[in-house]
């Protein structure tokens, strides 16, 4: 299928989730997104599971939208509780194509990769996931990120994409590779992995380390800015990146923003109190998690919008692979 179909084709399903998920997005002719009046920033939540995270900053925020992308088509039937957000149903992927979603009774261990075998005791195993199935692969739609940053209007700025995949979180980015370098110019990613040197600790088989993700995404462009830790047992972090182009130019323009962020990183703590711990432990993370993320988008906010040209595609970035092995930390990095 040629790119002109898988346009059309993009565009067909697109058109059809938003009128499901009876959306104040619309899409024009052309296949280019309609925000309602007066948006001008967008955020992206993959893995959105039950519902968003954002939905504070989106009541207080009257210029942000949040786009939500979940492969549990359960979650997607129920519509999201504000005007500036939806949620489609589909699993973010490298490419356009049809996906199979292992779900699993304890819905966080949902993943399109297996659990990991290693051992008997292996970590998925320890945390409790993949001990029952319920099925064993959902025909899922698969859509890449880039599809979706191809769609943005020119006054709409992507600020930040937040995955939570389990354990597909760099797939999710390979299909980001081909967005509009200046669409993305400046855009915050965090990613969920596993800030492990044993592999047998890994949760999910096939998931890469976070060194091995560091060391392939640092050679496309995008910057390390450091992580924030999520679950010490499982070494479970989110890892944070700016996309500053790569080169000595485009760093260069960017390094005030990019030491102001990292610094932000390393003063930042994931540690909460006893009583909040004893209230509700993972309201406390995700509450920091999200005081962090904001942050950092607010130091890299100040760039002008995207030209909403795609002659600026990242071509040499296209095939982005994972080296075992290849594990570097520097200074400065917040690890």
């Amino acid at each position: 299928m040629n790119t002109h179909d898988l346009s059309i084709l993009m565009s067909m399903w697109l058109a059809s989730e938003l009128r499901s998920a009876n959306s104040s997005l619309g899409l024009r002719s052309d296949g280019q997104l309609i925000f309602p009046a007066g948006v001008r920033r967008l955020w992206v939540d993959v893995g959105v599971n039950a519902q968003t995270e954002f939905i504070e900053h989106i009541r207080e925020q009257q210029d942000l939208f949040v786009l939500g992308v979940e492969p549990q088509r359960k979650f997607v039937q129920k519509p999201c509780p504000h005007s500036r957000c939806t949620t489609l149903w589909a699993a973010a992927t490298p490419t356009l194509q049809m996906v199979q979603l292992r779900e699993q009774l304890w819905d966080q261990c949902t993943s399109l990769l297996p659990g990991s075998n290693t051992n008997a005791g292996g970590a998925s195993r320890r945390r409790g996931c993949f001990n029952t199935h319920t099925d064993s692969g959902t025909p899922t739609p698969g859509v890449p990120l880039a599809e979706m940053v191809a769609r943005l209007p020119p006054r709409v700025r992507l600020e930040y994409i937040k995955t939570d995949a389990q354990g597909y979180d760099f797939e999710v980015m390979k299909g980001l590779m081909n967005a509009s370098s200046s669409a993305v110019r400046g855009t915050v990613v965090s990613l969920e992995a596993q800030d492990v040197q044993d592999r047998s600790r890994l949760m999910y088989s096939g998931q890469p380390t976070l060194d091995e993700m560091r060391a392939a995404l640092e050679g496309t462009g995008w910057r390390y800015l450091g992580l924030s830790m999520n679950n010490a047992l499982y070494r479970e972090v989110d890892a944070f990146f700016v996309f500053d182009g790569g080169s000595a130019n485009g760093r260069a323009g960017m390094q005030a923003q990019i030491s102001l962020a990292e610094d932000r990183v390393r003063r930042h703590t994931s540690h909460c109190s006893s009583a909040e711990l004893r209230t509700n432990p993972l309201h406390c993370v995700t509450r920091k998690h999200i005081g962090l993320a904001g942050d950092l988008v607010g130091i890299f906010a100040q760039r002008p919008p995207h030209s909403g040209r795609d002659d600026a595609r990242m071509d040499a970035r296209r095939s982005v692979v994972i080296a075992p092995g290849r594990a570097r930390r520097t200074a400065n990095t917040g690890v």
